[in-house]
């Protein structure tokens, strides 16, 4: 690629900058579409005649593709969305979870537990797990790596997550 060495005064200073005969060409043709509307905005009726004096062989079919909007051509530019969890990969280390879950959306899921109490008795409980979560420091996020530590360890860490919200269904606790 070849190069171009542009000089400008900055503040009384010589300021030198090398960029890209592509880019030069794209600033240009930024400052010609600039240019082109302030000109229509300003004054509509001579806007082309305006152009072609600061812009030798300017046409009027370069005004008008100038003036009007462009669309961009394939996606956005915006980063898409992912989902909260990777499920396939939950799937391959935890597939037990499958036969628990009965609700399943992208940012949450339902589990029916079944865990054991102080006395001995098992309790049922209703398990709901969030990817956002209000943590200490505002919203935070259940990564699938923290998911699959929770739940390949401690059943009481992982009903104490604050990602974890649950309830008892059959509750044994009290009838004692």
């Amino acid at each position: 690629m070849s190069q171009i060495l542009i000089t400008e005064p900055i503040f009384k200073r010589q300021d030198t900058q090398v960029i890209f005969i592509e880019r030069a060409n794209m600033l240009r043709e930024m400052r010609r579409r600039r240019v082109a509307k302030r000109k229509l905005k300003k004054v509509p009726l001579f806007a082309v005649e305006e152009m072609q004096t600061e812009f030798p062989g300017y046409t009027y079919d370069d005004f008008v593709a100038d003036v009007t909007r462009k669309s961009r051509k394939g996606k956005s530019f915006r980063r898409p969305k992912k989902k909260a969890f990777d499920w396939p990969r939950i799937y391959e280390e935890l597939p037990d979870l499958v036969s628990k879950m009965f609700n399943r959306k992208p940012t949450s899921f339902c589990l029916k537990m079944k865990v054991k109490s102080n006395h001995g008795d098992f309790v049922f409980l209703l398990v709901k797990v969030h990817s956002i979560y209000r943590g200490d420091y505002g919203d935070s996020k259940l990564r699938t790596e923290t998911l699959i530590k929770l739940l390949q360890g401690n059943i009481k860490d992982f009903l104490h997550h604050p990602a974890v919200m649950f309830w008892e269904q059959n509750n044994n606790l009290n009838n004692t």
